[in-house]
Formats: C-alpha cells, structure tokens, sequence
C-alpha cells in the first residue's frame, strides 16, 4: 500500500473525526469581495486536504439554462450528483432552492439525504447566503457560519445587522474572521470595532478567529488549513456515519468560484 501523502495539517487532520459528510454555512452580507475571497481559499485549503466541496449559492439564481438546487428538489433528486471533478468544486446556484425550502417551513436538515448525495463521499457542503436565510435554513443545527470582517465601507453596519439577526437564535453564533493585516490594523481593526459592538449592545462575546495575512491580504497556507479544520470541527455532520480513521490527505487542484447571475 503507498505512504500517506503529508503536509502540514496531517497531524491536525489525525486526530479529527469525520462524518462521511458535512454542512458549512457561510454569511453574505454584501462584503463579497472580502467574503468570496476567503470561501475560494477554504474550498481550496478542504480540496487539497482531500474533501470533495460542493457550494450552495444563494446569490445565484437557477433557471432552465441555469439549473440548481430548485430543479434538484423538484424532481426528488436521490442519487448521486453527476461526476465531480477532482480538480475542482461544484458551485450550484440555489436562491430559488432556498426559498422554496422556507416558504414550505423546511431547513436544510429536512433535505439531509439531498444534500448527502450532492457531494462525493466525506466531502463538504457550503451553505452560502444571508444572514434572514440562513436562520430558518440552519434550524437545528450547531454550525457556527462563518463571518468575514471587511473594512470596506458600510460593512460595519451590515455585518453587525447579520450578527444580531444570527444571535436572535440558539446555537448559531457565528465565528467572525479577522484577516486584517499590520497595515490595516493601524487605520482600523474591523472584527475588533465589531466585537466591541456586539458587546455593548447585544452583550454577546463573539469567537473571533485572527487569520494572519501578508500584506498583499493573502494567508499563509497552513493558516487556512488550521481555520479550515476548526470549521469542520464545527460542521453540522449530515450523514451520522463517524470514522476514527485519519483522512487519507490527498492532494487535489482547485476551481475558481464562478457565478451566474
């Protein structure tokens, strides 16, 4: 039998337990350069950790040439997703899946065996959208959704509005994520100036997870390995399926996020 490929998280990924597949959510709240730069990097970091990623994406829209999660569940999809590249991740646009599934009362843990067979076997699967989605979306679970502190203008205010719509709900306090660089921590910290507030007027303690970054805003790799471990460590596990056995670390490329509007 060939060795094991290693890299840095080996040790890390040894000791973590893993469903046969897991449910990740992530905020949109109109940071998206600073929020898509970031899901593109842990797509990446869990690919070449060897978890197959399939990406639900509540800001794009299904259609007859575009088709997603809405046509998944309206023909009672149960079987495997189509072949997935090992190169890449599957994004697949689901705003209108979304809806339909809070319209009819449901999260996505009523659709658990859907979302079972979007992905290959021990593989990841993205929950991408706001803040008011999510929260009937995510009824149940225990992930905590990834929250990006941007320094963009406005951003403040909408990651703060996200933030309290999410702590309105028992277990969905998020994991905010600071990529502020020295640079930037001298003009202003972000997740600081949101923890603070969230503090002083929701009197909650957010996690707050310092990503270090070079100055051209980009972290180290084994960074995102580390961050994208902790957020498996709090995935919602979708098939109940556990195994001790330390993941096989295989390599993969990686696929740009692309999105149809």
């Amino acid at each position: 039998m060939p060795n094991t490929p290693t890299h840095q998280a080996t040790g890390l990924a040894a000791h973590l337990r893993h469903p046969a597949s897991r449910l990740v959510a992530m905020v949109n709240y109109g940071a998206e350069r600073a929020e898509l730069s970031l899901l593109w990097r842990l797509c990446l970091a869990w690919v070449e950790l060897g978890y197959p990623v399939t990406v639900l994406d509540a800001g794009s829209r299904e259609s007859p040439d575009n088709p997603g999660l809405e046509q998944i569940l309206e023909f009672h999809f149960t079987q495997k997703y189509g072949p997935q590249d090992d190169s890449t991740w599957r994004v697949i646009p689901a705003a209108l899946g979304f809806s339909g599934l809070i319209s009819a009362g449901k999260s996505l843990l009523d659709i658990e065996n859907v979302l079972v067979n979007l992905c290959p076997e021990d593989g990841v699967v993205v929950a991408y959208a706001t803040a008011e989605t999510l929260v009937p979306l995510m009824q149940g679970s225990k992930t905590h959704p990834i929250l990006v502190a941007s320094p963009a203008p406005d951003a403040l205010l909408a990651s703060y509005m996200a933030l309290k719509r999410l702590l309105s709900v028992k277990n969905l306090g998020p994991l905010v994520i600071d990529q502020s660089t020295e640079t930037s921590v001298r003009r202003a910290n972000p997740a600081k100036t949101l923890a603070d507030c969230t503090k002083n007027y929701l009197h909650c303690d957010l996690k707050v997870v310092q990503l270090n970054c070079a100055p051209d805003d980009a972290p180290p790799a084994s960074e995102l390995q580390r961050l994208a471990l902790r957020v498996l460590e709090s995935a919602h596990p979708l098939s109940g399926r556990w195994s001790t056995l330390a993941h096989n670390g295989t390599k993969m490329g990686a696929g740009q996020i692309h999105r149809s509007h």
